[in-house]
Protein backbone atom coordinates (compact mmCIF):
# COMPACT_ATOMS: atom_id res chain seq x y z
CA UNK A 1 0.00 0.00 0.00
CA UNK A 2 3.10 2.67 1.07
CA UNK A 3 4.55 1.31 -2.65
CA UNK A 4 1.61 2.23 -4.43
CA UNK A 5 0.33 5.30 -2.94
CA UNK A 6 3.56 6.82 -2.51
CA UNK A 7 5.56 6.17 -5.72
CA UNK A 8 4.58 5.76 -9.43
CA UNK A 9 8.37 4.67 -10.27
CA UNK A 10 7.84 1.58 -7.56
CA UNK A 11 4.76 0.98 -8.32
CA UNK A 12 5.63 0.73 -12.14
CA UNK A 13 8.46 -1.89 -11.44
CA UNK A 14 6.21 -3.70 -9.27
CA UNK A 15 3.42 -3.56 -11.70
CA UNK A 16 6.23 -4.65 -14.54
CA UNK A 17 8.00 -7.40 -12.93
CA UNK A 18 5.38 -8.73 -10.02
CA UNK A 19 8.43 -10.69 -8.84
CA UNK A 20 9.63 -8.07 -7.22
CA UNK A 21 7.28 -9.41 -4.66
CA UNK A 22 9.66 -11.52 -3.30
CA UNK A 23 12.22 -9.00 -2.67
CA UNK A 24 9.65 -7.47 -0.03
CA UNK A 25 9.12 -11.15 1.19
CA UNK A 26 12.56 -12.35 1.42
CA UNK A 27 14.57 -11.32 4.47
CA UNK A 28 17.45 -12.14 2.72
CA UNK A 29 17.18 -10.59 -0.16
CA UNK A 30 15.51 -7.67 1.14
CA UNK A 31 18.58 -6.51 3.78
CA UNK A 32 18.68 -2.88 3.87
CA UNK A 33 22.36 -2.49 2.61
CA UNK A 34 24.98 -4.37 0.74
CA UNK A 35 28.71 -3.48 0.53
CA UNK A 36 30.10 -3.09 -2.72
CA UNK A 37 32.12 -6.28 -3.09
CA UNK A 38 28.52 -8.25 -2.20
CA UNK A 39 27.37 -5.89 -5.42
CA UNK A 40 30.38 -6.90 -6.87
CA UNK A 41 29.88 -10.51 -6.38
CA UNK A 42 26.52 -10.76 -7.28
CA UNK A 43 27.14 -9.06 -10.45
CA UNK A 44 30.01 -10.84 -11.37
CA UNK A 45 27.93 -14.35 -11.06
CA UNK A 46 25.34 -13.28 -13.22
CA UNK A 47 28.38 -12.34 -15.78
CA UNK A 48 29.79 -15.55 -15.38
CA UNK A 49 26.23 -17.69 -15.55
CA UNK A 50 25.15 -16.22 -18.55
CA UNK A 51 24.66 -18.14 -21.77
CA UNK A 52 26.21 -15.32 -24.10
CA UNK A 53 26.61 -11.67 -24.73
CA UNK A 54 23.54 -10.62 -25.13
CA UNK A 55 22.10 -12.44 -22.19
CA UNK A 56 24.32 -11.22 -19.66
CA UNK A 57 23.44 -7.78 -20.50
CA UNK A 58 19.62 -8.35 -19.98
CA UNK A 59 20.61 -10.22 -16.24
CA UNK A 60 22.87 -7.20 -15.57
CA UNK A 61 19.70 -4.91 -16.22
CA UNK A 62 16.84 -7.07 -14.73
CA UNK A 63 19.43 -7.33 -11.23
CA UNK A 64 19.80 -3.72 -11.40
CA UNK A 65 16.39 -2.85 -11.33
CA UNK A 66 15.73 -5.53 -8.48
CA UNK A 67 18.74 -3.80 -6.81
CA UNK A 68 17.15 -0.27 -7.78
CA UNK A 69 13.39 -2.02 -6.01
CA UNK A 70 15.22 -3.13 -3.01
CA UNK A 71 16.40 0.62 -2.31
CA UNK A 72 13.53 2.17 -3.33
CA UNK A 73 11.27 0.43 -1.07
CA UNK A 74 13.56 0.41 1.90
CA UNK A 75 13.64 4.43 1.48
CA UNK A 76 10.07 4.64 0.94
CA UNK A 77 10.01 2.76 4.20
CA UNK A 78 12.32 4.25 6.13
CA UNK A 79 15.02 2.05 6.49
CA UNK A 80 17.43 4.05 4.91
CA UNK A 81 18.88 7.44 5.15
CA UNK A 82 19.31 9.83 2.26
CA UNK A 83 23.09 9.02 2.68
CA UNK A 84 22.81 5.31 2.80
CA UNK A 85 20.40 5.16 -0.50
CA UNK A 86 23.80 7.62 -2.52
CA UNK A 87 26.02 4.98 -0.52
CA UNK A 88 24.04 1.52 -2.19
CA UNK A 89 23.42 3.15 -5.58
CA UNK A 90 27.09 4.43 -6.10
CA UNK A 91 28.07 1.11 -4.70
CA UNK A 92 25.70 -0.59 -7.52
CA UNK A 93 27.65 1.89 -10.09
CA UNK A 94 30.68 0.70 -9.05
CA UNK A 95 29.91 -2.86 -9.74
CA UNK A 96 28.63 -2.33 -12.60
CA UNK A 97 31.89 -0.48 -14.05
CA UNK A 98 34.17 -3.54 -12.41
CA UNK A 99 32.07 -5.76 -14.80
CA UNK A 100 31.65 -4.02 -17.67
CA UNK A 101 35.71 -3.47 -17.67
CA UNK A 102 36.24 -7.40 -16.84
CA UNK A 103 34.02 -8.31 -19.44
CA UNK A 104 35.33 -5.89 -22.38
CA UNK A 105 39.00 -6.85 -20.86
CA UNK A 106 38.37 -10.57 -21.29
CA UNK A 107 36.86 -10.08 -24.73
CA UNK A 108 40.27 -7.76 -26.00
CA UNK A 109 43.22 -9.78 -24.09
CA UNK A 110 41.50 -12.91 -26.66
CA UNK A 111 41.91 -10.76 -29.53
CA UNK A 112 45.22 -8.60 -29.01
CA UNK A 113 46.90 -10.09 -26.24
CA UNK A 114 47.83 -8.39 -23.10
CA UNK A 115 48.33 -4.63 -22.79
CA UNK A 116 52.16 -3.39 -22.15
CA UNK A 117 51.38 -2.56 -18.71
CA UNK A 118 47.97 -3.52 -17.39
CA UNK A 119 47.02 -0.14 -15.05
CA UNK A 120 43.95 1.46 -15.99
CA UNK A 121 41.12 3.23 -13.78
CA UNK A 122 37.77 4.54 -14.40
CA UNK A 123 38.18 8.25 -12.58
CA UNK A 124 34.71 8.82 -10.98
CA UNK A 125 33.31 12.84 -11.32
CA UNK A 126 30.38 14.55 -10.07
CA UNK A 127 28.30 12.31 -8.26
CA UNK A 128 29.31 9.11 -8.70
CA UNK A 129 33.37 10.60 -7.07
CA UNK A 130 31.34 11.78 -4.47
CA UNK A 131 29.61 8.68 -3.67
CA UNK A 132 26.09 10.83 -4.19
CA UNK A 133 24.15 9.16 -6.98
CA UNK A 134 20.51 9.33 -6.67
CA UNK A 135 17.75 7.42 -8.53
CA UNK A 136 18.55 7.71 -12.63
CA UNK A 137 22.00 9.93 -12.10
CA UNK A 138 24.63 9.17 -14.48
CA UNK A 139 28.05 8.13 -14.26
CA UNK A 140 30.48 11.37 -15.16
CA UNK A 141 33.94 9.41 -15.90
CA UNK A 142 37.58 9.95 -17.17
CA UNK A 143 39.66 6.65 -18.37
CA UNK A 144 42.75 7.02 -17.22
CA UNK A 145 45.48 4.27 -18.22
CA UNK A 146 49.71 3.39 -17.74
CA UNK A 147 52.13 4.64 -20.03
CA UNK A 148 55.36 2.42 -20.13
CA UNK A 149 57.72 3.48 -22.79
CA UNK A 150 59.38 -0.10 -22.30
CA UNK A 151 56.28 -2.23 -23.30
CA UNK A 152 54.32 -0.07 -25.66
CA UNK A 153 51.74 -2.04 -26.98
CA UNK A 154 49.85 -5.59 -26.66
CA UNK A 155 51.57 -9.17 -26.67
CA UNK A 156 49.40 -10.31 -29.76
CA UNK A 157 47.81 -12.28 -31.55
CA UNK A 158 46.96 -8.84 -33.22
CA UNK A 159 49.37 -6.09 -31.88
CA UNK A 160 48.09 -2.87 -30.90
CA UNK A 161 49.14 -0.03 -28.64
CA UNK A 162 48.26 0.14 -25.15
CA UNK A 163 46.11 3.60 -26.17
CA UNK A 164 44.26 1.74 -28.93
CA UNK A 165 43.71 -1.25 -26.56
CA UNK A 166 42.46 0.86 -23.47
CA UNK A 167 40.48 3.27 -26.14
CA UNK A 168 38.57 -0.11 -27.21
CA UNK A 169 37.93 -0.70 -23.62
CA UNK A 170 36.68 2.35 -23.06
CA UNK A 171 34.20 1.62 -26.02
CA UNK A 172 33.26 -1.52 -24.90
CA UNK A 173 32.28 -0.73 -21.10
CA UNK A 174 30.33 2.82 -22.17
CA UNK A 175 28.50 -0.24 -24.72
CA UNK A 176 28.09 -2.63 -21.92
CA UNK A 177 26.34 0.00 -19.17
CA UNK A 178 24.54 1.88 -21.74
CA UNK A 179 23.05 0.17 -24.81
CA UNK A 180 19.67 -0.10 -24.56
CA UNK A 181 18.22 -3.79 -24.57
CA UNK A 182 14.55 -5.08 -24.04
CA UNK A 183 15.56 -4.91 -20.10
CA UNK A 184 16.71 -1.25 -20.33
CA UNK A 185 19.88 -0.10 -19.62
CA UNK A 186 22.20 0.34 -16.82
CA UNK A 187 24.16 3.49 -16.50
CA UNK A 188 24.30 6.62 -18.70
CA UNK A 189 27.68 7.53 -19.40
CA UNK A 190 29.22 10.91 -19.71
CA UNK A 191 32.74 11.26 -20.44
CA UNK A 192 32.82 14.32 -21.86
CA UNK A 193 34.68 15.64 -18.90
CA UNK A 194 37.79 14.36 -19.78
CA UNK A 195 40.68 16.72 -21.05
CA UNK A 196 39.80 18.77 -24.01
CA UNK A 197 36.02 17.28 -23.92
CA UNK A 198 34.33 15.69 -26.38
CA UNK A 199 37.45 16.79 -28.97
CA UNK A 200 39.91 15.22 -26.96
CA UNK A 201 40.40 10.76 -27.15
CA UNK A 202 37.97 8.94 -25.20
CA UNK A 203 41.41 7.71 -22.93
CA UNK A 204 43.87 9.63 -21.30
CA UNK A 205 47.37 8.66 -20.22
CA UNK A 206 48.03 9.36 -16.70
CA UNK A 207 51.43 11.86 -17.40
CA UNK A 208 48.83 13.68 -20.55
CA UNK A 209 45.99 14.19 -17.83
CA UNK A 210 48.45 15.74 -15.01
CA UNK A 211 49.71 18.20 -18.13
CA UNK A 212 46.19 19.28 -18.76
CA UNK A 213 45.20 19.94 -15.33
CA UNK A 214 48.85 21.45 -14.69
CA UNK A 215 48.88 23.67 -17.64
CA UNK A 216 45.56 23.99 -19.47
CA UNK A 217 42.63 22.95 -17.35
CA UNK A 218 39.89 25.82 -16.31
CA UNK A 219 38.66 26.75 -13.29
CA UNK A 220 35.32 24.41 -13.74
CA UNK A 221 37.58 21.63 -14.55
CA UNK A 222 39.65 21.85 -11.49
CA UNK A 223 36.32 22.40 -9.70
CA UNK A 224 34.81 19.12 -11.12
CA UNK A 225 38.09 17.50 -9.92
CA UNK A 226 37.41 18.21 -5.95
CA UNK A 227 34.77 15.59 -6.01
CA UNK A 228 37.20 12.71 -7.97
CA UNK A 229 37.68 9.19 -7.14
CA UNK A 230 38.97 6.21 -8.29
CA UNK A 231 35.53 3.72 -8.85
CA UNK A 232 36.99 0.87 -10.95
CA UNK A 233 40.04 -0.61 -12.10
CA UNK A 234 43.25 -0.45 -10.18
CA UNK A 235 42.98 0.91 -7.09
CA UNK A 236 46.65 1.13 -6.25
CA UNK A 237 47.02 3.06 -9.78
CA UNK A 238 43.86 5.39 -8.44
CA UNK A 239 45.19 6.04 -5.58
CA UNK A 240 48.77 7.36 -6.95
CA UNK A 241 46.27 9.61 -9.76
CA UNK A 242 44.22 11.05 -7.46
CA UNK A 243 47.26 12.25 -4.92
CA UNK A 244 48.90 13.72 -7.73
CA UNK A 245 45.89 15.68 -9.13
CA UNK A 246 45.22 16.79 -5.37
CA UNK A 247 48.10 18.28 -5.38
CA UNK A 248 47.58 19.72 -9.07
CA UNK A 249 43.95 20.96 -7.88
CA UNK A 250 44.74 22.60 -4.67
CA UNK A 251 48.50 24.25 -5.45
CA UNK A 252 47.25 27.43 -6.45
CA UNK A 253 45.34 30.65 -5.10
CA UNK A 254 41.45 30.64 -6.49
CA UNK A 255 42.16 34.21 -8.08
CA UNK A 256 38.98 36.77 -8.39
CA UNK A 257 39.33 36.13 -12.29
CA UNK A 258 38.31 32.12 -11.34
CA UNK A 259 35.46 33.60 -8.91
CA UNK A 260 34.22 35.44 -11.68
CA UNK A 261 34.31 32.44 -14.11
CA UNK A 262 32.76 30.48 -11.49
CA UNK A 263 29.71 33.11 -11.11
CA UNK A 264 29.53 33.54 -15.17
CA UNK A 265 29.13 29.48 -15.36
CA UNK A 266 26.73 29.27 -12.56
CA UNK A 267 24.72 32.45 -13.73
CA UNK A 268 24.48 30.32 -17.16
CA UNK A 269 23.24 27.40 -15.40
CA UNK A 270 20.47 29.17 -13.83
CA UNK A 271 19.43 31.32 -17.21
CA UNK A 272 19.39 28.08 -19.82
CA UNK A 273 19.11 24.84 -17.14
CA UNK A 274 16.67 26.70 -14.59
CA UNK A 275 14.51 29.09 -16.68
CA UNK A 276 12.56 29.72 -13.88
CA UNK A 277 10.06 32.08 -13.70
CA UNK A 278 7.45 33.53 -11.42
CA UNK A 279 5.88 30.00 -11.60
CA UNK A 280 8.41 27.88 -11.92
CA UNK A 281 11.14 26.98 -9.38
CA UNK A 282 14.07 24.69 -9.57
CA UNK A 283 14.97 23.19 -6.50
CA UNK A 284 18.77 22.02 -8.26
CA UNK A 285 20.13 24.54 -10.75
CA UNK A 286 18.10 27.84 -9.92
CA UNK A 287 18.74 30.46 -7.88
CA UNK A 288 19.43 29.38 -4.51
CA UNK A 289 19.47 26.09 -5.48
CA UNK A 290 21.51 22.85 -4.64
CA UNK A 291 24.13 23.47 -7.22
CA UNK A 292 24.54 27.19 -5.28
CA UNK A 293 25.76 25.03 -2.09
CA UNK A 294 27.74 22.96 -4.46
CA UNK A 295 29.55 25.77 -6.04
CA UNK A 296 30.04 27.46 -2.60
CA UNK A 297 31.69 23.92 -1.20
CA UNK A 298 34.01 23.84 -4.03
CA UNK A 299 35.28 27.13 -4.39
CA UNK A 300 36.08 27.48 -0.49
CA UNK A 301 37.59 23.98 -1.17
CA UNK A 302 40.06 25.79 -3.70
CA UNK A 303 40.17 28.55 -1.46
Amino acid sequence: MKIFAASAFLSNMLVEKPENLDILLSADVARPTKTQEEFMREMSDIAAKSADYEQTLDNMRRYKKQELFRIGTKDLLGELSSEDVSTQISSLAGASLETAYGMATKELVAKYGTPGDERFIVLGLGKLGGGELIYGSDLDIIFVYAENPGFPETSGPKVVSNHEFYAHAAQKMISILSLRTNEGFLFNVDARLRPSGSSGPLVVSKAALLDYQREKASVWERQALTRASAVAGDKGFGLDVMEELSDIVYSKELPKEDVSELLRIRKRMEDEIAKETETRFDIKAGKGGMVDVEFLAQALLLK
